[in-house]
C-alpha cells in the first residue's frame, strides 16, 4: 500500500474533520472580536491543539494497550461534549449581557477563551468521528509509526483548516457591515452552539 495516500487522506480528513457544525460554531463564538489575524489564529488553533493532544493520547492507547483502549467506554464522551458546549454557549450569552450593561468583562474573556478553546478540542477529540478516524491506519497496518504519521497529518488538517477560518473570520470583520454585527453574530454563534449541544447530549442519552 501507498503510505503516503493514507497520510495525505488524513490531511484531508482533518481539514472535513475541522469544519463540522459544531467545532465551527464552538470557535465562532470565542474568536468573534475586532482582533487582528496575529491574535485570532491563536485563539482558533487552541481547539486544534486539544483536539490533536487527545488524539495522540487514544493513538497510544490504540497501539500500546489495545485490550485497554477496547475495554474503555466512551460512548458518554458525545454528552460530554454536548453539556460543555450548552454551558459554554450560556456562559457566552451571560458574559455579553454583562458586558453590554456595564461594559467591564472584557479583558477577562481573551485568557479564559484560550483555556476553553483548548478544553473543548480535548473533549472533542474525545468524542464522536475523531475516535473512529484513528482506527483506520490500525486496521491497514501494526506499524506504531504509520498510527502517529497519520493522526499528525489528520492533526495537521485540523490546523490548516482552522487557520484559514480564522484568517477569513479576521477579514470579515474589518468590514463595517459585518463589525457593526458583531455581537448579534456572537450571540447567534451561541444559541447554536446551544441547540447542538442539547442535540449531542439528548442523542448521547438515548444510545
Amino acid at each position: 500500500m501507498d503510505y503516503t495516500v493514507l497520510l495525505f487522506g488524513g490531511l484531508a480528513l482533518g481539514c472535513l474533520h475541522a469544519m463540522d457544525a459544531d467545532h465551527i460554531t464552538t470557535v465562532s463564538m470565542l474568536i468573534l472580536e475586532k482582533l487582528p489575524f496575529r491574535k485570532t489564529l491563536p485563539l482558533a488553533l487552541r481547539w486544534s491543539i486539544g483536539h490533536a493532544v487527545m488524539l495522540f493520547v487514544l493513538a497510544g492507547l490504540v497501539t500500546g494497550m489495545k485490550t485497554t483502549f477496547e475495554a474503555m467506554d466512551l460512548s458518554g464522551a458525545e454528552q460530554w461534549v454536548g453539556a460543555s458546549m450548552i454551558g459554554l454557549g450560556l456562559w457566552v450569552f451571560v458574559w455579553q449581557w454583562k458586558k453590554e450593561r456595564t461594559g467591564k468583562f472584557g479583558k477577562a474573556h481573551k485568557p479564559r477563551s484560550e483555556w476553553m478553546l483548548f478544553g473543548m478540542g480535548v473533549l472533542h477529540g474525545t468524542a464522536g468521528s475523531s475516535s473512529i478516524l484513528l482506527l483506520i491506519p490500525v486496521a491497514l497496518s501494526q506499524s506504531a509509526l504509520l498510527v502517529f504519521g497519520y493522526v499528525f497529518s489528520f492533526s495537521l488538517g485540523m490546523m490548516l483548516a482552522m487557520g484559514c477560518y480564522a484568517f477569513l473570520v479576521s477579514r470579515a470583520i474589518r468590514f463595517k457591515s459585518i463589525s457593526a454585527h458583531l455581537v448579534r453574530l456572537r450571540y447567534l454563534s451561541a444559541g447554536i452552539t446551544v441547540v447542538i449541544g442539547l442535540h449531542l447530549f439528548t442523542a448521547g442519552a438515548t444510545t
